[in-house]
């Protein structure tokens, strides 16, 4: 009985995988890697729940191809494919990660911009470095949307708030003043 509630939990997971359903795509890929009995390969379900915007199972097929996990063979192509994957489907960390190996400066500044839209602390660190050489205004005003974002970089976030407030001292005391409070 266990097997037959298992091959219908499967196909009804299969049916909705196949109609767009990401957490069905997820649930399935999570099943073959448990290793139950007439799940599609892992790999497939990961790749349709991240095609569907799921970013957490385009981390998971970034991952297996950058590190070679889960029977996957290391493919620097498919990393990056994933990771902008990913990264359009709001995980700014991955966003991050394009701009820093990007070479051309716009497209940098662009993806960490993008990144620090996604509430990625790092991606707002790097743009508003990279645009201080172009936009010191944008600059700023990307530095102070990493010191409003809750972050676990609470050290970074700190540095970057009384870097701003050093910068607005002399011009602006009391938004000085703000910013290393919520730094």
């Amino acid at each position: 009985a266990d097997l037959l509630d298992a091959r219908s939990a499967i196909a009804d997971l299969t049916t909705a995988c196949n109609v767009g359903a990401s957490m069905a795509c997820d649930a399935l890929a999570r099943q073959a890697l448990d290793g139950t009995a007439g799940a599609p390969p892992w790999l497939d379900s990961a790749k349709h729940a991240c095609d569907l915007g799921d970013f957490v199972n385009c981390e998971i097929v970034e991952s297996s191809y950058q590190n070679g996990d889960h029977g996957v063979t290391k493919d620097d192509a498919q990393v990056q494919t994933y990771r902008a994957k990913a990264c359009d489907a709001f995980d700014g960390y991955d966003c991050a990660l394009l701009g820093k190996a990007e070479s051309d400066a716009h497209a940098k500044i662009a993806l960490f911009e993008k990144s620090c839209a996604q509430n990625d602390i790092y991606g707002c660190e790097q743009a508003g470095d990279w645009l201080q050489a172009i936009d010191v205004k944008q600059a700023l005003a990307v530095y102070a949307t990493a010191c409003t974002l809750e972050d676990p970089a609470a050290a970074l976030q700190r540095a970057i708030c009384s870097e701003l407030a050093a910068r607005y001292d002399a011009t602006n005391p009391a938004k000085a003043k703000d910013l290393r409070a919520q730094g």
